[in-house]
């Protein structure tokens, strides 16, 4: 029931602009770019609802993937990641901000996993932020291990949903009017950060904002883990 409502909304923008598209070939460039860039995005938000339904499927029946390390330069996979949500930001004129790393912070885990997390957190903290809000990233380490802190100043999170906030399909009330979203995202980063050895805390005030922080081994997955 909760996915068949979330996918209508992307399915029925598809379903508009392309039809309006084939029916009148002279829509302005202007016009035409813009729908186009909602079919483009809502077939990636479809996309990744599949994606997230599959993964979650997969961690519901213990078959946790097989992670791919590698070392990599993590400083940059969060610059890349707020590069690719500073466009929806600056929509609802909200200030995205990573705070750069002084310099190169070597990681060693499943790179691709790990940006899945963190495009999960910076997107929900852009959605979830009214208007002229800001969304403030920034990281600390020592020699073992990251902390990524992920601050917004949204609409929050109820006391209550705290503790549900990471099962899956659960949302919480009274934010769902203002995205779309199948309640799997923050399940799927606390699988993938689990599978690291890793830890998330979140800190929540109605009305002023959320905080997520994220800590993470630097140099692989810990003994006790393996």
């Amino acid at each position: 029931a909760v996915l068949s409502h979330d996918m209508k909304t992307p399915l029925s923008a598809i379903r508009l602009y392309a039809q309006l598209m084939q029916r009148s070939p002279d829509i302005p460039h202007e016009r035409r770019v813009h729908m186009l860039e909602t079919i483009l995005h809502s077939e990636k938000a479809l996309t990744n609802m599949v994606m997230d339904i599959v993964e979650i499927e997969r961690m519901q029946l213990g078959h946790k993937p097989t992670l791919t390390y590698k070392h990599y330069d993590f400083p940059r996979m969060l610059e890349a990641i707020s590069a690719t949500l500073r466009p929806a930001a600056e929509k609802k004129a909200i200030a995205l901000t990573v705070v750069p790393s002084a310099a190169p912070i070597l990681m060693y885990g499943d790179e691709a996993r790990l940006q899945r997390v963190f495009e999960n957190l910076l997107s929900n903290a852009v959605k979830y932020t009214p208007e002229g809000g800001r969304v403030h990233v920034w990281t600390t380490h020592d020699e073992e291990q990251i902390k990524i802190c992920v601050m917004d100043t949204g609409y929050g999170i109820p006391e209550n949903d705290l503790e549900h906030i990471f099962d899956p399909y659960h949302r919480v009330k009274e934010n769902e009017k203002h995205a779309i979203g199948t309640g799997l995202g923050l399940a799927i980063v606390k699988g993938f950060i689990d599978m690291h050895g890793g830890s998330i805390e979140v800190k929540s005030e109605v009305g002023a904002g959320s905080q997520f922080e994220v800590t993470l081994p630097l140099h692989g997955l810990p003994t006790l883990y393996q």
